[in-house]
This record gives C-alpha cells, structure tokens and sequence, in this order.
C-alpha cells in the first residue's frame, strides 16, 4: 500500500477515534481537580462535623421542647430563660446545606473539566494549523527563491518575484499571529490544569467520540444532584427535574453526521492527489493541477479535525446535561476523589469513596474507590450488598439504583457487604444522610 493511501487510513481511523469513547480519559477531571477553591471542602467537612453533633444531641433527647422546660424550671422568678436550641431544625438545615454545597461544587468541578478540554481541544486544532501553515510557508519560500534565481538569469518579470516575497511575507506574519494565539491559549490552560503542557500531551484523550447513532437519548441516565440514603424529618424530598436533552442530543446528532461527510471529502480529495501524480508521470496533469489537489487535500485535512473538534464538545456537552451519562462508567480522577475524602466529617472517616446521585429512577448509589481490605486483582468479580435496618436495598459490581429509606431513629448507619469471587473480604458502615462518604470499618 502506498505510504499517502496508509497515512489516509491512519487519519481516518484517528478521526473517529474507533467510534467508541474509550479514548477519553480522566485526565481533565484530575487535572483541574486541585484548581477549583479550596474552600467548598473545608466548609464541607465544617458542615458535616456540625450536622453529627446536632444529630447526637437531638438523638440523645436533647430537643427545643426539653431544653425549655429545663431552662424554665431551672430559672429564677424574674430572669430571662436561655433561649432553647432546636437540634431538629439545626439537622434539617445542615443536611439541606450539605447537599446543596456538595452539589454546587461537584458542578464546579465538573465545569472546570469539561472547559478544560473544550480549550484542549481548540488547542490541538491550532498546532495542526501551524504546523500546516509552517508547511506552506516552506513551500513559498522555496517558490520565492526559485523566481529570485530565474530573475537573475531573465526568466521571469520583477514583478513575480515582488509578488512571491509578498506572498512569503504575508504567511510569515499569519504564523506569527497564530502563535501568539497558541501561546495565549496555552497559557490558560496551564492555569487551570496547574501543570506544562508538553510537545508529547496525548490530545486524543481530551477527544469524546462515540456512535451517537447507538445512543438512546430516553435511556441515557440523568444525575441532577447529590441525594442520601434517608432524609431528616420535616425535609422534603428532592424531586426529580429531567432536563430537556432535545438540543444538545441533536446537536450531536448533526455533528455526528457532520464528521461521515467530512471523513468522506477527506478521503476523496487524498485519492484525487494520488490520481493526479500518476497523471503527471503519463503527461496527462501539470504541476498546477497537482498544487490545486494538495490544496484541497489540505483544506480537507482541517475540515475533518474542525469536525471531530465539533462532535467531541457536542458529546461534553450533551454528556454535562446528562449528569455524566456517557463518561460515567470512567467513574471520577484520583484527585477529585481526594477533594471529596478530605470533605468527610471526622466521625464518619474511614476509607475508599462512595457518591449517592439522584436520578429518575431513585437515588443511585455509586462506589468510587474501593475501601480498604477490597484489593481484587485483574480477573476478579467484585459484588456487594447494601442493608439498611436489616432489608437489602441494592446490590451490585459498581453503580446500584436504590429507592429512599425511611430513617429509623438512631440507625444512622446502612451496611455494605463486599465479595470478591463470591468469597466475603469486607462489611463497612456508611452515613445515610450524606451524599458522599468513606467506607467505615
């Protein structure tokens, strides 16, 4: 096979990334994981460390109608009692808080790393051009020399050669502008992934490609926020707002279609190339036409990257309104599961992470990273069980559909049961009124 016909391949293979989204990666998430304030964890703990409290003292009989008889009987004829402490209310507020602090971070979060490769991406498709542009400007110079030379010796009028310097001169100062886009760009990157990019980064993995003729939009499962096992009497429940996918999937949908045709048009002007410089060998092409077919070959080149660009933040997006629905099987970086174990308050600490998302079909309840004691090698089959109160709620190898309980009083705990090879390795506590947490135990 002729190595221009092999290249085609290779590009074409790379433009669809396989038509599957294994090729896209963690690495945003991780990357800009750190970027994002500091602060939504340590307010997060704070709230977690205050909610344990105040339902120890509501659990331990300490409530408004107890605190006000004691204080009333208790002081003297004339003085003002203490105002009482309502613990219930205290729990019912900072269990609402809790989520939706949790809630407005983990968008933060997700925001940071969806823009992170969005940028990633426009990124790559500017050093494809430059390196285009560097390729043309080659080609011009050559071209400019070779009328200089043909001057000297008559071959050709002044103002050919004024027209090639100019044409050299103006390529010049288009790769001028766009490095200093690229650098700009780079730049801001940089900041929000607090790392260099390197002449070797992998862009494929910042690439969301998949058959979105294979999706079902009424299938995809939508997270719409953070949940928990059981609710604090006197709050209701959140309920479940399907977001209106229609746009976004279809926009996909377009771009999808978008690539085939420019995938196509690719592959028909790198044919025309090849049909073209056998040609010239027969005498049946010039130069010119030769020149005019690389030209639309290049032209070609850029339109099929712009589209896979297109599809690929078409597919971020609709992947942003779905609550992650086509990256969820990725689960979360190492270091946004470090963001979210340094929110653990202090008595519910202990190890791995798990997240409770609210969806259509209940509350889904998802392991992140496996506790301690859980150590599966490569061919292993993992499964657990969930209880709380003693009734199995969910079982499963990883994401697990679960309806809310009601809270029993002072079963602050559910229980999760985990099997490797069907064998027993682990039982582990888990706070049923958090949306994310540590295994304990």
């Amino acid at each position: 096979m002729k190595r221009s016909c092999v290249m085609a391949c290779a590009l074409v293979l790379a433009l669809s990334g396989g038509i599957a989204a294994d090729a896209y990666t963690n690495y945003c998430d991780g990357a800009t994981a750190a970027s994002v304030s500091a602060d939504y964890p340590a307010q997060l703990k704070s709230i977690g460390d205050q909610f344990d409290v105040s339902l120890d003292q509501l659990e331990n009989g300490k409530t408004a109608s107890t605190e006000e008889s004691t204080s009333t009987a208790e002081a003297p004829t004339g003085e003002a009692a203490e105002e009482p402490v309502d613990h219930a209310k205290a729990v019912q507020d900072l269990y609402t808080q809790r989520v939706e602090l949790f809630d407005e971070y983990t968008s933060v979060l997700t925001t940071a790393e969806y823009d992170a490769a969005v940028k990633l991406i426009d990124y790559d498709l500017l050093l494809k051009k430059l390196k285009l542009l560097f390729e043309e400007y080659k080609k011009l110079k050559e071209k400019s020399q070779q009328s200089a030379a043909a001057f000297r010796t008559g071959g050709c009028d002044k103002s050919v050669v004024d027209a090639d310097k100019k044409a050299v001169e103006s390529k010049y100062y288009e790769i001028q502008a766009l490095l200093s886009e690229i650098s700009a760009l780079k730049a801001e990157i940089e900041a929000m992934t607090g790392t260099t990019l390197t002449s070797d980064f992998d862009f494929e993995q910042v690439y969301l490609i998949t058959d979105v003729m294979n999706l079902d939009p009424e299938a995809l499962t939508m997270i719409t926020g953070g949940a928990s096992l059981c609710i604090p009497e006197g709050i209701e429940p959140a309920e479940y707002e399907a977001p209106d996918i229609t746009g976004q999937y279809n926009a996909a949908l377009q771009c999808y279609y978008a690539l085939g045709t420019a995938m196509r048009e690719y592959i028909a002007a790198d044919e025309n190339v090849r049909r073209c410089e056998s040609a010239i060998k027969l005498g049946e092409a010039t130069a010119d036409q030769l020149e005019a077919a690389q030209g639309e070959k290049t032209t070609a080149y850029m339109n099929a990257w712009t589209a896979k660009a297109d599809l690929a933040k078409s597919l971020i997006e609709l992947d942003k309104a779905t609550g992650g629905a086509l990256t969820n099987a990725l689960g979360i970086s190492w270091q946004r599961a470090a963001q979210y174990k340094s929110a653990v308050s202090e008595a519910q600490s202990g190890s791995g992470l798990w997240v409770i998302g609210r969806t259509a079909a209940g509350i889904v309840f998802m392991p992140m990273v496996l506790p301690n004691g859980v150590a599966p090698e490569e061919d292993d089959t993992v499964f657990y069980t969930l209880k709380y109160n003693g009734g199995k709620i969910g079982s499963g190898g990883g994401f697990s559909i679960i309806q809310p309980q009601q809270y029993e009083e002072k079963h602050r705990y559910a229980t999760v049961t985990y099997y490797v090879n069907d064998v027993k390795v682990g039982v582990y506590k888990i706070d049923v009124f958090s949306p994310y947490g540590e295994f304990i135990g």
